[in-house]
């Protein structure tokens, strides 16, 4: 059964689709109950909820996403990657991290952490890197499909606020791969827990509501819109291994 139908069960209206109007009442919603905070902020006394976008496919949905935000009055972390296949931090790019800083969002960095390697050091480097490139300092960090040892961990890797620290863990909210795993309505509305972090992929977003898929095909359609058919099937690759199990509506079958 879809969120949809989940949500009308409830009897809270109007329901969760993925277009800015549904995510504005996801935030509505939350504030009742909650301090809308940053990753990296010390958590006060009061519930709070931790708002997190983690840029795993590049940064044309995260503006959209920040400047709603920032009318909204909420200080969210959006968690860039320094070592990408799918964007690099070029010339428009650190432009937009800037953006997200003037904004008055925490930056901080999504790392793919390699088998074997520190985690620490791989969240330094790239913090080195993103501070270089953009001239903002990361206060958080995330980790691309954390290893098992990486889940409720610490409070701090490579000197930075964790998003999988364990007392962030408890109770938490993803969007991954274009679908909720719990819905949010739901426990926003009833949890008990005094911290809920709410991660939101700002891929999956926009001004009207859209399936995943779809979503896809139009950023696929938009960056090959003159490629070659070596660099259309290098970004299909990237982004199954960025996003599987969601897969562009071009792979669906008919």
């Amino acid at each position: 059964m879809g969120t949809r139908s989940r949500t009308a069960e409830l009897g809270v209206e109007p329901p969760v689709d993925f277009s800015y109007g549904s995510l504005r009442r996801i935030y509505r919603l939350a504030a009742r109950r909650f301090e809308l905070r940053p990753l990296g902020a010390p958590l006060p006394a009061t519930p709070s909820v931790i708002v997190r976008h983690d840029i795993d496919i590049g940064l044309e949905h995260a503006i959209p996403l920040a400047e709603l935000e920032a009318q909204l009055g909420i200080r969210a972390s959006y968690l860039v990657m320094t070592d990408s296949d799918l964007y690099e931090l070029d010339d428009d790019n650190v432009a937009a991290v800037r953006r997200l800083a003037e904004l008055g969002h925490e930056l901080g960095v999504h790392v793919d952490v390699s088998p074997g390697a520190s985690p620490d050091s791989a969240v330094r480097d790239a913090a080195r890197r993103l501070a270089a490139l953009a001239g903002v300092e990361p206060a958080s960090c995330s980790f691309h499909r954390p290893a098992a040892e990486l889940l409720r961990g610490p409070d701090l890797v490579g000197g930075l606020a964790s998003a999988y620290a364990a007392p962030l863990m408890r109770c938490y909210l993803s969007d991954s791969a274009g679908s909720w795993r719990q819905d949010p309505i739901r426990v926003l509305s009833e949890t008990g827990e005094p911290v809920v972090q709410l991660l939101v992929h700002p891929v999956w977003w926009g001004p009207e509501a859209a399936e995943p898929p779809d979503r896809l095909e139009s950023l696929y359609d938009e960056r090959t819109v003159s490629a070659s058919a070596a660099e259309r099937e290098r970004l299909d690759r990237a982004l199954h291994a960025a996003l599987e199990p969601a897969v562009r509506r071009g792979l669906l079958p008919e």
